[in-house]
């Protein structure tokens, strides 16, 4: 009779074991679909979420560069116009140089349009020699691991007054010979501006020609060059986003008025705040 009720009470304890495992079971299962519907819902919001921050940082990029762009055209149109198209080109022949020199350089074409906007403002190179001078800048700049403008402003104060440019560059590091320095010197004290300044850019070709396009065909020059174009295709000019330029000039010139506007709504309600508080 002990045994018997031994035995059963093994048989209801084994069944409640059984029967708390089956519904375990069936509980692990209902929170496994459960979290793996959790999950879905998860990456569904995380991939939104990433697309949306894609979009809007493509918005930002496209904003970015269609506004260095179009700042750089204006500058070239601004310089032309300023110096009586002294050079010779007009802006938009100068953005077709620039955009030719980009495809066999790394340097983007805004940038070398940087580089001319700076070679404008000396007024003594013109024609064949000003598109010497925009290459020289690219070369001088791979060469000396600076900045294309940089290299512009030092190459045009050096074409612009021999005398004093040619120390600027020795500095950098482009050095001339004494032979060359004394005809350079002599060419510009004798009113002869356009062979001393052809003299000055043929050494520099000799000293760092083809620095820029050596560069281009290296992996470093070559990614650039892609992040470059990848670029250009984001660009719209400047008559394509005049809608969105005149609202934004509008909203520039409203706010502040709409500040002025709050600041009086602000001052109205803290003087009602006070009326309906009664005086201190």
């Amino acid at each position: 009779m002990g045994a018997d009720i031994a035995t059963l009470a093994l048989r209801i304890d084994a069944e409640g074991a059984t029967a708390n495992l089956a519904a375990f079971g069936a509980k692990a299962q209902e929170v496994g679909v459960t979290t793996e519907a959790s999950m879905a819902r998860m990456k569904a919001a995380a991939a939104e979420f990433f697309a949306f921050i894609g979009v809007g940082m493509g918005i930002h990029e496209f904003i970015h560069v269609t506004a260095e762009a179009q700042a750089s055209m204006a500058q070239l149109e601004a310089g032309v116009r300023s110096t009586g198209a002294a050079a010779g080109f007009t802006a938009s022949q100068l953005r077709e140089m620039a955009q030719s020199l980009s495809q066999v350089t790394s340097f983007s074409h805004t940038a070398l349009e940087g580089a001319q906007s700076i070679l404008l403002l000396f007024q003594s190179l013109k024609g064949a020699q000003f598109e010497q001078a925009t290459q020289a800048a690219a070369d001088l700049a791979t060469r000396l691991g600076t900045d294309v403008q940089g290299a512009a402003r030092q190459l045009g104060k050096a074409l612009e007054d021999p005398t004093r440019g040619l120390l600027a560059l020795r500095r950098a590091g482009v050095v001339f010979t004494k032979d060359q320095e004394d005809v350079i010197k002599a060419l510009a004290a004798s009113g002869e501006q356009v062979k001393a300044q052809g003299m000055i850019l043929d050494a520099i070709t000799a000293k760092v020609g083809g620095s820029a396009a050596a560069y281009r065909d290296t992996l470093g020059g070559a990614l650039k060059a892609v992040g470059n174009t990848f670029k250009d295709v984001l660009e719209i000019s400047q008559a394509s986003s005049s809608g969105m330029i005149d609202a934004l000039n509008g909203i520039a010139r409203n706010v502040p008025a709409v500040t002025g506007a709050v600041a009086g709504l602000a001052a109205a309600f803290g003087g009602l705040a006070i009326a309906v508080k009664g005086p201190a």
